[in-house]
Parts: C-alpha cells; structure tokens; sequence
C-alpha cells in the first residue's frame, strides 16, 4: 500500500512539474518578460496578450507604443504598476498596428505593460519603450498643416483648427514618433484633439477678447 502511494504522489508530482512547464515567459503578468529601453520584438501566436516588465532607471516620462514597423496587427497597450489591479495607463490602437501612451516614473519603479489584439489580424508586434526625448523631436514649419488633420506627411505645423497651439507638435511626437518620423496620419491627429493643452485650439474672436474696468 504504500508502495501505491508513493508511486501515486510521484504522478502526481510529474504531472504538476509538466504543467508549470507550459506556462512560457511573457504569458501572463507573473511570467512578464524584462524589457529595456528600445524595441522588443513579440509574437502572440494564438495567444490574446503579451507582457512586459519595464524597470525605471531615471526620472521622466516613459512613452510606451506599437507605431512600428513591425507591427501587424491592430494593438492594444495596458500599463499596470503591479500584478492585478486596475492599468493606470492604456490606449487602443487603430488603422491596423498603432497604440500608444505613457507613464512618469523614477528609479527603481516597476511597470508590467501589455500588448494585446484588437479583433483579428497578424500577431507579430514590435513595442517600443522610451525615455521622453531631450530636445524637441520636431520643428514645426509652415506648411507642414494644422495638428488637427491627416496631413500626409511628418509633423504638423502647431496650428490647431487654425488657431496656434504651441507645443502639440513636440507633445504628440513624444507620445508617438511616428507622427514626426514617418507620417502626421489620422491617428496623430484624433490623439492632438484627446490631449487638450497644449493642443487646443484657442478662438481667434478669444485672442482679443477685453473686459472693461
């Protein structure tokens, strides 16, 4: 008999060793895969989601998107600051690959960052994790068209709806350097009109507006 309990815990024991073996890095938020700053290339095969751990070495601010060419399929990033809970960032990709957002942190905090599918598509994906650049990441000049609309090509010239806007420019591309690397498209445009400041458009009627005393 106990010979027969041996050999049942052993089983037993096989089968568990052979169940945590299924569970690949990057397959939930407790298996994340470590990332530095840069692009990390990922795959979700038949999986819903990938997920990453990022450690913050500095403080600032962390831009967090998919806008790459390496992206193939619609994507969706969520940033959580443990394992469970509520993200505390997230955004929701459109035109075929593109989701960004970011977050502040300072040495030594952690953030668990997940690429998911929106609907069908590919499932290979390249996210880009970065520090807030140094300099302005464009130079707005007229001619590059209003920050409100798909101009077709890198940047916008901080005009909002016709009224200036200074800074979208810098603020977009820092969130997603596609708009200023590649091309300022729809997308770039939708995100200046969710940021408010310093995209918003100030009424001309406003700028002269006087109250008297």
């Amino acid at each position: 008999m106990k010979k027969a309990n041996l050999i049942v815990c052993m089983a037993a024991t096989m089968l568990v060793i052979a169940g945590a073996a299924w569970a690949a890095p990057g397959d939930s938020c407790n298996e994340a895969i470590v990332a530095q700053t840069g692009s990390t290339f990922g795959d979700l095969g038949a999986g819903n989601s990938r997920w990453y751990r990022f450690d913050a070495v500095a403080d600032g601010r962390f831009p967090i998107n998919t806008s790459m060419p390496g992206t193939d399929f619609d994507t969706r990033i969520a940033v959580f600051g443990a394992c469970g809970g509520a993200p505390i960032a997230e955004n929701a990709g459109g035109g075929g690959r593109r989701a960004h957002t970011m977050v502040s942190g300072f040495p030594g905090m952690q953030f668990f960052v997940e690429v998911s599918r929106i609907g069908g598509g590919g499932s290979r994906f390249e996210l880009a994790i970065n520090e807030v650049r140094l300099g302005p990441p464009c130079n707005p000049t007229a001619g590059d068209g209003d920050c409100f609309v798909d101009t077709g090509t890198p940047q916008c010239e901080d005009t909002c709806g016709g009224p200036g806007c200074v800074g979208c420019c810098n603020a977009i591309c820092t969130l997603d350097a596609f708009c200023c690397d590649t091309s300022w498209d729809q997308i770039c445009a939708d995100a200046a009109i969710a940021l408010g400041t310093p995209c918003v458009a100030i009424p001309v009627e406003l700028k002269n507006f006087e109250i008297d005393g």
